[in-house]
């Protein structure tokens, strides 16, 4: 693989952490809602 392709896993990897710490302190508090925890799964396929 290119170190540009490798890169970006890499960016997308590191910057996924904290939407994901976001997304479940907020659909643990708002766990009647279905759109935040499908945001959160989506944001553990892409980790």
């Amino acid at each position: 693989m290119s170190d540009k392709l490798l890169n970006i896993f890499h960016q997308s990897h590191a910057g996924s952490w904290a939407f994901i710490v976001i997304l479940f302190v907020v659909s643990a508090i708002f766990y009647r809602q279905k759109i935040t925890p499908m945001i959160l799964r989506l944001f553990y396929l892409i980790m």
